[in-house]
């Protein structure tokens, strides 16, 4: 059974350090056998004020 990772992404511009590192990661993850998502937060839409 292969490795799962869940990658979460919390930077809201997808063009930052960290939206590359994430993007990165999960390729090398995925080039190794693991299963693996990107969950990105700043693509969800929703309403951060309640």
């Amino acid at each position: 059974m292969a490795q799962r990772i869940l990658v979460i992404l919390g930077h809201p511009s997808a063009d930052s350090l960290s939206a590359a590192l994430a993007q990165s990661y999960k390729e090398g993850a995925q080039a190794a056998g693991a299963q693996v998502r990107l969950l990105d937060l700043g693509a969800l839409a929703f309403d951060p004020i309640l």
